[in-house]
């Protein structure tokens, strides 16, 4: 039963999940972009660090405090009348999943280079460097042994989050799912396809981020 279900509905979840990985790649490169530059920006130890982490750290607690929902229904019914713009529902789904996500890319890039001992800062301005390059070259390298593996599991989270742009009517794979239970009233096999697909998306993740923190857990950072 499970097997001829899979052959009958393949074709139209095939579709769903095409949605699915693009939304959540899309997603996954625009936040991954801001969050480092946030993140980077605001634990600099220059002026326009100091100026910068304020409102930095205000964008992060905004975006961590509104549930994903609520920020998908805001992108998609509440800025286009404050913009006088249209949105598609793809387009508001990337914005919000793109903000979301990007608030806690900043907190893990944070806290990655916030690992790195102070004393790289001082080794490095002994050896000339100024702030900018020391974090280029000396403290950012460093930090990213923390932050990948994470940042993993932050992407293994981003893609779950993508059964919820259903509600924006997103033909992603879980609307799909919804769609042939309505119209073939045959859930079991529908929803086990969906689990089966998302276990192998969240798996893969899952992996790579065993073997990235296998990976940098035996090489320690180098000092400067």
């Amino acid at each position: 039963m499970f097997y001829s279900s899979l052959i009958l509905y393949a074709p139209l979840l095939s579709r769903g999940l095409v949605i699915t990985i693009g939304v959540w790649a899309l997603s996954a490169l625009i936040s991954t972009t801001i969050g480092i530059i946030f993140g980077v920006v605001s634990k600099l130890p220059t002026m326009i660090g100091q100026i910068c982490a304020p409102p930095i750290l205000c964008f992060v607690f905004l975006w961590r405090a509104v549930p994903l929902y609520v920020q998908l229904l805001i992108a998609y019914f509440v800025l286009p009348d404050l913009l006088g713009i249209n949105l598609s529902p793809i387009a508001a789904s990337i914005i919000s999943l793109s903000l979301c996500s990007s608030a806690y890319v900043t907190t893990i890039v944070r806290s990655g280079i916030s690992s790195i001992p102070n004393g790289q800062w001082d080794a490095a301005a002994c050896a000339g460097l100024n702030n900018i390059q020391t974090m280029r070259y000396i403290i950012f390298p460093q930090a990213i042994r923390v932050i990948a593996p994470i940042m993993v599991n932050e992407y293994e989270s981003l893609i779950k989050s993508t059964a919820l742009l259903s509600v924006l009517g997103v033909p992603e794979l879980t609307k799909i799912g919804k769609n042939i239970i309505a119209h073939y009233l045959n859930p079991i096999p529908v929803w086990g396809i969906i689990v089966l697909i998302y276990l192998l998306l969240s798996g893969c993740l899952m992996l790579l981020s065993r073997m990235l923190d296998g990976k940098y857990s035996q090489k320690p950072a180098d000092n400067i």
